[in-house]
């Protein structure tokens, strides 16, 4: 199957997706609050020089090219123009880590979707726990996701429990509330962003809260449950990329994305070094030359 994110010019993107399937790995870093122009300028540069989202960066003797592997990262509102200019004609998506809900207006401080497509975004991550923890709520979440497809952006949607909320047993109750209540079309599959029956384009991140900047990490049975939940929940959306975040690493990625529902991995603290997040990038494309089956019910 033709991997229709790596076929894409960076501007289409998002129209090229409606027409098939992700069929390899993404690997998106999220910079959150860091990064100065010189040593962001130094980072891009370095993965760029190792050929990030480039075929020289598969492992040798693997069938598997490093095409398949996707990579974004998305740094601060501040840096996305010249780290725009920094990456050139190299194959990495550029996203940003939020945007607001209305095309534009008096609302200080924030950014629109319309902006950062102008600004050359393929990507914007929205609903990290850390927003939702300081008082995002869902409904507002739908909004900008909304305003996102509008504006051919793909959203990865974050969702995640807390510590509380995993050993009351409400993990999967928690994630099916946050699914269905910060999107803005109902599951049953009706939602697209261009009319007919085509899923709309999106991403969906499941970053337990309590994984998150803490040097822990899901086991692999719960990242294997969680996930396999998630594609049956979106199942009506066709195929949505599941990403698992909190706290990945390239000591861990490999058998994270070995996981048969795992499309890919949302990194934070890692995607700040070049090599770390290029050996995550050579993990994904390890796993694609054996990849295994998803768990989930047809």
């Amino acid at each position: 199957m033709t991997n229709s994110f790596t076929n894409a010019s960076a501007k289409d993107a998002g129209a090229a997706w409606l027409g098939g399937e992700f069929a390899g790995k993404l690997v998106v870093g999220n910079w959150k609050m860091n990064g100065l122009a010189t040593d962001a300028k130094a980072l891009v540069q370095a993965l760029v020089a190792q050929g990030a989202g480039d075929k020289s960066l598969a492992p040798q003797g693997q069938g598997q090219g490093q095409s398949d592997v996707q990579l974004a990262i998305c740094p601060p509102f501040t840096l996305l123009n010249p780290v725009r200019q920094w990456l050139g004609a190299a194959p990495l998506w550029l996203g940003a880590q939020d945007c607001h809900a209305e095309e534009k207006g008096a609302f200080t401080g924030n950014i629109s979707a319309a902006m950062l497509r102008d600004a050359g975004c393929q990507l914007c991550i929205l609903g990290h726990s850390e927003r939702r923890q300081a008082g995002e709520s869902s409904p507002q979440i739908a909004e900008k996701l909304a305003a996102a497809l509008r504006h051919q952006l793909i959203p990865i949607l974050c969702i995640g429990e807390t510590l509380a909320e995993r050993q009351a047993g409400q993990t999967l109750a928690v994630l099916a509330e946050q699914l269905a209540s910060s999107l803005p079309f109902p599951l049953e599959g009706s939602g697209n962003s261009g009319g007919g029956a085509t899923p709309a384009p999106i991403v969906l991140a499941y970053e337990p809260v309590w994984a998150i900047g803490t040097g822990l990490s899901a086991t692999l049975d719960q990242i294997a449950e969680v996930h396999q939940f998630l594609r049956q929940q979106t199942a009506a959306l066709g195929h949505v990329p599941l990403l698992y975040g909190g706290s990945v690493k390239a000591s861990n990625a490999a058998e994270i994305m070995a996981l048969g529902d795992v499309d890919g991995v949302l990194v934070g603290g890692a995607s700040l070094n070049a090599e770390d997040f290029g050996q995550i990038a050579v993990a994904a494309s390890t796993v694609l030359a054996g990849r295994s089956v998803s768990t989930a019910a047809a």
